[in-house]
Order: structure tokens, then C-alpha cells, then sequence
């Protein structure tokens, strides 16, 4: 049972006791920190730091998944279109944007708004159908492995159908009105759009664990992207059909040029694929280290949201999802809030005739 949280604000310790519940809503990085420190997690990492074990939950800060994605920016033509690199390079447009702001107006008001999903099988070279054999056979290598993390045969055989329902997304493309680039600076007077290609479905598996009893630590983050190759080589078929793209009506006679980002020598598969390991970014999207699965399969909580082991204490974030979805969070995020709001006033409710 948990009986309240300990807290540190301005450098003196609180404690505050629970009369019902305890919620921990610290997301996919710090509520496998807070179970674990708290003695709620793998046992071998518990002893190692020396914290006691309230409830030994091998699944605690494992099956970590992500959105990565890479960027290819283009120039635009400067008298069709204004960007969000005009706010970098033009200091008075900068300082009238935030004028207009506060009226609701001008370019500060500009959402990223273009997204477009769609399979694999969608790409339609000969490369994306190597790739879609090449991961039935890494996914069919992963599920025969022994000493895999439980759980993982389960995920691998919904990934294994999702990558062969043309019906349902693989990737998603963002256009950015902007140079997306860890690299480059934009310059005045041009102006670019940045096409986002994100991995939806990674075979990559990472993990998310404390290293110290101080809370005041950041947890060790070992994403493992890219450790399985066929997620590697689906970007690779991301970034040449975005390549593609820009060669294409109607984007084609707005791009002056060729690609800026990463440039036009990045051409043969080799310098792809080393582009892309040296400038993978993440969509901040990550899940599964609480995740809601069977405890024997390495789950944390149950349906009900409460951890294993546990009377009184649930988990209300997205690092329950178990296997990635094929969307942005926040919205999923936001579910989670509204169904824990039910489930907690429900147990806490008498109702009378």
C-alpha cells in the first residue's frame, strides 16, 4: 500500500501523506524512476543501489519504444513564400510577429499542419519490398530468440500484421514550415520547407533505469534506436521518397534547387544510412517503460491502471502504452486522463437506490 510521496522544494524535504490513492503521472522517463527508487522494479537493479524491495516488477522501465524521424530541408522561392526562418534572420520582422502575436495575428499563429500517413507498401520500389521481407524474417529471428524480454513475441506478431495491412500507417511525413537542421543556420532572404519522415513501428527495443538512490539524478536512458537493421533501412526508404517527393508537382516548382539538408552528395545508401545514424532526432514520443500488459509478460499495471503489487497506487501516463501507436500522444495522453478520472471515482463512490 502506498502511503504518500516524498518530495524535495527548495532544498527542504516534504512529505505528504495519502488517505486514498497515489497517482504518479511523471511520464515514460520518470515514473520508472519514481517505482523503482520508491523499491517497485527489477530486483537485480534495486540491490545494486541499494534500495529495498517493496515489490519486485521485472517490467519497470522496460519495452522503451520511440518516434524517430530525420529531416530533409529544401529552399523555397523567397517571393511565394514567408517561413519561420524569416523570424531568425529578420530581427524587425521577428520583433513586428510579436506584435501581431498578442492581437492573434501574424506568423507566430502558424501551426504545423501538414501530415500525411501511409504504409510502406505505399513507397512502391523495390527496395521497400526488400524491407518488407527483410523484417518478417528479422521479426520471425526476434520471436524464435530465446531469452527474449517477455512480452515481446506478442508485440512482434501484431508489428508483423500491421506491416502487412496496407490499411494501417508505417510512416508519417511532417512538412515544416522551416529549416529543420542540427547543422545549418538559415541565411536572409530564403526561405524552406523541411519534410519530417517519422518511423511509426520500431523493432528497437531500449530501457529506462536509476543508476543511483538520488532522486535528484536523471534516470540512465539507453533508447537502443536503430539496433535492429531493418529500422535503419526503412528510414533509408523514408528519405528517398521524400527525395522523390521534391521531384514531383506540385511541391517541385516551389523548391529552388537541391536538397540543402543533408546535401546534394548524400546520394548511395551507405551515405544515407550514415546520415541518418548521425542526425536521428526523436518525436519526444516515447512509451512502455510502466507498460499495461500481463505481469509475466514484463507488464506494470493492470487495466485498472494500479501497479502489481500494489493496492493503492496507479500509473496515469503514456509509458503504459505497451506497443507503439500510430499517432502523436498527446491526444492518447489526454485519454489516459479522462479514463483514470472514471476509474478513481468509481472506486470511490457509494451508490444507494
Amino acid at each position: 500500500t502506498a502511503t504518500g510521496i516524498v518530495f524535495c522544494h527548495v532544498g527542504k524535504i516534504h512529505v505528504v501523506h495519502a488517505r486514498k490513492e497515489v497517482i504518479l503521472s511523471a511520464g515514460t522517463v520518470k515514473s520508472p524512476q519514481i517505482l523503482e527508487l520508491s523499491g517497485i522494479g527489477r530486483p537485480n537493479i534495486l540491490s545494486e543501489i541499494g534500495v529495498v524491495i517493496t515489490a519486485p516488477l521485472p517490467g519497470v522501465g522496460v519495452h522503451l519504444q520511440d518516434h524517430n524521424f530525420i529531416a530533409v530541408s529544401f529552399v523555397l522561392y523567397p517571393a511565394k513564400h514567408v517561413t519561420l526562418d524569416k523570424l531568425r534572420t529578420v530581427p524587425e520582422f521577428a520583433k513586428e510577429a510579436l506584435r501581431l502575436h498578442g492581437e492573434g495575428k501574424g506568423i507566430y499563429r502558424t501551426g504545423v499542419t501538414s501530415f500525411a500517413y501511409f504504409p510502406l507498401s505505399l513507397i512502391n520500389s523495390d527496395g521497400a519490398q526488400a524491407l518488407l521481407g527483410a523484417t518478417e524474417k528479422q521479426i520471425q529471428e526476434l520471436y524464435d530468440m530465446s531469452g527474449a524480454v517477455p512480452g515481446l513475441q506478442d508485440q512482434l506478431v501484431i508489428q508483423l500484421a500491421t506491416l502487412h495491412d496496407d490499411t494501417l500507417p508505417d510512416m508519417e511525413i511532417i512538412a515544416f514550415p522551416g529549416l529543420f537542421s542540427g547543422t545549418l543556420s538559415p541565411v536572409p532572404g530564403k526561405n524552406h520547407v523541411s519534410l519530417l519522415s517519422v518511423l511509426y513501428h520500431p523493432l528497437s527495443r531500449g530501457t529506462i533505469h536509476v543508476y543511483t538512490k538520488d532522486p535528484q539524478d536523471n534516470p540512465e536512458i539507453v533508447p537502443h534506436c536503430l539496433v535492429r537493421d531493418t529500422d535503419l533501412e526503412n528510414l533509408v526508404q523514408h528519405f528517398k521518397y521524400v527525395r522523390r517527393m521534391a521531384e514531383t508537382e506540385p511541391l517541385y516548382t516551389d523548391i529552388v534547387g537541391p536538397v540543402v539538408e543533408p546535401g546534394p552528395a548524400c546520394q548511395t545508401d551507405q551515405q544515407i544510412r550514415e546520415y541518418i545514424k548521425d542526425y536521428l532526432a526523436t518525436a519526444w514520443h516515447g512509451i512502455g517503460t510502466c507498460a499495461m500488459l500481463p505481469r509475466e509478460k514484463h507488464g506494470v499495471v493492470v487495466p485498472q491502471l494500479k501497479v502489481y503489487g500494489t493496492t493503492n497506487l496507479r500509473v496515469v501516463d503514456i509509458s503504459i502504452i505497451p506497443l507503439h501507436i500510430a499517432a502523436h500522444t498527446q491526444a492518447t495522453a489526454y485519454v489516459f486522463g479522462e479514463k483514470a478520472a472514471d476509474l478513481i471515482r468509481s472506486a470511490h463512490t457509494s451508490y444507494t437506490c
